[in-house]
C-alpha cells in the first residue's frame, strides 16, 4: 500500500516537471562532464545516455570528467533517457543479456562532444576569452540482474576512458562508476486506464568516479566524486509508440554543486526517438537557475535478431556558453540462448499468461472487440513491446469466444475451464493450475487467485474444446456477477444481455446448442439441437470428491453432471469463515 501511494505521488510530481539536460559549474578547477541518465541504471551504471543506447539498453558512461584549468562555466552535460534496458527485453526470463540465462550483461559505447565557445577565466575569475573543446570517450559496461518478477534489483558498473582537447592542450583519463536500480511496476490510477498499458517505474542511485585519476597538463587530478538519485515513469505506451518522463538530482560531493534535471522522450515505431530537457542549479556558490536547454534525436536498428546499433545526436544551449553538440554510437550483440539454460519455470509461465490476458482486456477496451485468434493476440503483444511468449512447462490456449487465455501444462491432461462458486455467492472463472487440501489456485483474467477450500461451494468444469459448454459456464458466471452487483437474479437472458452491453461484457453464443435460463433458480443450461452436447464434469486434480473415504479431505462438492445448482444452494455452514478477497475478473470492473 505504501508503494502504491509513493508511486502515485511521484507520478503527480512528474506531471508538473519539465524535461532535462545540463551543464555544471565549478570553482577554479572544474570539469567537463558527460552524464548518462542516472535513473536508467543497468548495463554500465546509468543507461540511456546519448550514443549509449541500443534497443533501450545502456552502453554509455554515467559520468566522464576532464579537469582543466580555471574555466568557470562548463559547456554541458548530456542527459538523455530511454526505458531501462531490461524493460522491453527482460520479460520471459530470456533476460536480454550478453550471457543469456546467467543474469549478466555487457555492452560498449563511443561518443564525441564538441563546443567552440567554452569560457576561459583566470584564477581571479576574469574572462580571458573562449576556446574550442572536443571530447572523445568509449568504454565497457557490465550489470547483473537479481531474480524477481514485478520488483527486482540491478547492480552495474561502468569502466570508461576518454581523450580530450582544450585549445592547444590535450588530456586522457580513466574512470569507473557503480550503480544500482530498483525496478517496480507502478499501480495504475483509474484515470490512466486508457492512456497507458505499461505503468512501469524505477528508482536509481549511481555513484560516479570511484577513485579515478585523470592526467592533464602533466599533472594528476582526481575526477570529481558525485552521486545521483532519480526516478523514471512510463507515461504512455501504445503499440510501437511510447512517451517517457524522467527526472533526478545530481550532487557533486567535491565541487559542492547540486542540480535537478528532467526530460521527456518520445519513441516513434520503436525506431526513432525525440528528446528534450532542461537542467537547474539548486546549490552552488555561483548563480543558480536554468543552466541548459537541450534537444536531440536518436535512431535505432535491430532488424537482426542478434545484433543492433544506435546513432544519436544532441545539442545543448547554455545561457553563458552557447551551443554544444554531441554525437554518439552504440552497438549490442545478443548471444543465442542455449535451450538447456531455459529451465522449467511454471511461475514464469503464469506471468506470461497473465500478460496475455491483460492484452486481451486492453484490446477489448480500445477496439471494442477481443483478438480473433492466437496469432492476432501474439501480434498485439508484439506491438505493445512484449517478446514472443515462450512458455517453459506448458502451452497457451486462447478462447476468443469467452475472452479467456488458458494455461495447459505439458505434464497434465487437464484441459478444462472451471467455474468456482464461493459460499458468499460470488464466482470466479478460469484455469486451475494447482490444488491441494487447503487451497485452489485459479488463473483468471484478474491474475493468480488463491482460494481456501473452505470458501468453495461448488466447482463446475468444461473441456475448453467444447465451446458450447464453455459458453454455458461463461453465461452462468455473468448471472452470478449480475446478482452480486444488483442484488437479484436477471429476469431473462435478454435482460442479462442488455446489462452486459452496458458493462462491456461479452455473452458468448452456443454453436450447436441453445442456451436456456431459469429465472427462478438462476441456472443456465444447454438445450441440445441434435443429441447431447454436454461434457461430464470431473473433479480437478488435487481436489477430492466429498464421497472420498480418504481422511482429511476438504468438503468441496464436485458436480457429477454438467451443471447442477451452480448458484451454491448448499446450506451455509454453522460458522462462516473469513472470506478471501476475490476481485471481479470482468472487463470494466
Amino acid at each position: 500500500m505504501k508503494l502504491r501511494y509513493l508511486s502515485i505521488i511521484l507520478f503527480f510530481l512528474s506531471a508538473f516537471m519539465v524535461p532535462l539536460m545540463a551543464q555544471t559549474r565549478g570553482s577554479a578547477l572544474t570539469y567537463l562532464t558527460l552524464d548518462a541518465a542516472p535513473q536508467d541504471v543497468g548495463l554500465s551504471g546509468a543507461s540511456g545516455a546519448l550514443g549509449g543506447r541500443t534497443d533501450g539498453m545502456l552502453i554509455n558512461p554515467s559520468l566522464l570528467s576532464l579537469p582543466y584549468y580555471s574555466p568557470q562555466a562548463v559547456p554541458m552535460s548530456v542527459y538523455f533517457s530511454s526505458r531501462p534496458f531490461f524493460f522491453d527485453e527482460f520479460r520471459n526470463n530470456i533476460l536480454f543479456l550478453r550471457f543469456p540465462g546467467y543474469g549478466f550483461d555487457m555492452g560498449a559505447y563511443a561518443q564525441i562532444v564538441s563546443t567552440d565557445d567554452l569560457q576561459i577565466l583566470d584564477d581571479l575569475g576574469d574572462r580571458q576569452g573562449t576556446a574550442p573543446v572536443s571530447f572523445f570517450s568509449g568504454g565497457l559496461g557490465f550489470s547483473y540482474r537479481f531474480p524477481g518478477k514485478e520488483r527486482f534489483f540491478v547492480l552495474g558498473t561502468n569502466l570508461k576512458g576518454w581523450q580530450s582537447r582544450l585549445g592547444d592542450f590535450s588530456a586522457a583519463g580513466f574512470a569507473a562508476d557503480l550503480s544500482g536500480m530498483f525496478y517496480f511496476r507502478m499501480p495504475r490510477p483509474n484515470f490512466m486506464r486508457y492512456v497507458t498499458d505499461m505503468p512501469d517505474s524505477a528508482l536509481a542511485v549511481v555513484v560516479h568516479n570511484l577513485g579515478t585519476p585523470a592526467k592533464f597538463f602533466q599533472e594528476s587530478e582526481p575526477a570529481p566524486l558525485s552521486y545521483s538519485v532519480s526516478h523514471y515513469v512510463g507515461l504512455y505506451a501504445f503499440k510501437m509508440n511510447q512517451f517517457d518522463f524522467f527526472h533526478g538530482f545530481h550532487h557533486y560531493v567535491q565541487l559542492g554543486g547540486m542540480r535537478y534535471s528532467a526530460g521527456l522522450e518520445y519513441k516513434l515505431f520503436s525506431i526513432i526517438a525525440f528528446r528534450a530537457g532542461v537542467s537547474y542549479n539548486l546549490q552552488h556558490y555561483s548563480t543558480g537557475g536554468v543552466t541548459a536547454f537541450s534537444g536531440g534525436v536518436g535512431l535505432r536498428d535491430k532488424r537482426n535478431e542478434n545484433f543492433g546499433y544506435s546513432l544519436d545526436y544532441a545539442m545543448a544551449q547554455s545561457p553563458l556558453d552557447g551551443a554544444s553538440h554531441m554525437f554518439g554510437a552504440g552497438f549490442t550483440y545478443y548471444l543465442p540462448k542455449p535451450e538447456e539454460v531455459r529451465k522449467v519455470n511454471p511461475g514464469l509461465d503464469l506471468e506470461i499468461i497473465a500478460e496475455a490476458q491483460r492484452v486481451v482486456r486492453d484490446v477489448k477496451q480500445k477496439k471494442g472487440r477481443v483478438p480473433a485468434s492466437l496469432a492476432e493476440l501474439y501480434q498485439e503483444m508484439k506491438e505493445r513491446g512484449y517478446p514472443e511468449p515462450r512458455l517453459t512447462a506448458g502451452r497457451i490456449v486462447y478462447l476468443p469466444e469467452v475472452e479467456q487465455v488458458v494455461y495447459v501444462k505439458y505434464s497434465d491432461n487437464d484441459e478444462k475451464v472451471y467455474l468456482i462458486t464461493l459460499r458468499d455467492g460470488s464466482a470466479l472463472l478460469g484455469n486451475i493450475v494447482h490444488s491441494d487440501d487447503n487451497k485452489v489456485e485459479l488463473l483468471s483474467s484478474a491474475g493468480l487467485v488463491q482460494i481456501p477450500t473452505r470458501e468453495i461451494a461448488k466447482i463446475v468444469s468444461s473441456e475448453f474444446r467444447q465451446i458450447d459448454d464453455v459458453a454455458k459456464l461463461r453465461t452462468q458466471y455473468l448471472v452470478l456477477e449480475f446478482r452480486k452487483l444488483e442484488g437479484r437474479l436477471p429476469d431473462s437472458l435478454n435482460e442479462l444481455r442488455d446489462y452486459a452491453a452496458k458493462k462491456g461484457w461479452i455473452i458468448p453464443k452456443a454453436i450447436a446448442s441453445e442456451l436456456t435460463y431459469n429465472p427462478a433458480t438462476g441456472e443456465v443450461q444447454l438445450q441440445p439441437l441434435s443429441g447431447g452436447n454436454t461434457t461430464p464434469v470431473e473433479q480437478p486434480k488435487g481436489v477430492e470428491d466429498t464421497n472420498s473415504s480418504a481422511p482429511g479431505t476438504p468438503e468441496v462438492p464436485i458436480d457429477p453432471t454438467p451443471v447442477i445448482d451452480p448458484l451454491g444452494s448448499d446450506p451455509a455452514p454453522a460458522e462462516k469463515p473469513a472470506k478471501e478477497k476475490t476481485d471481479s475478473i470482468l472487463p470494466g470492473n
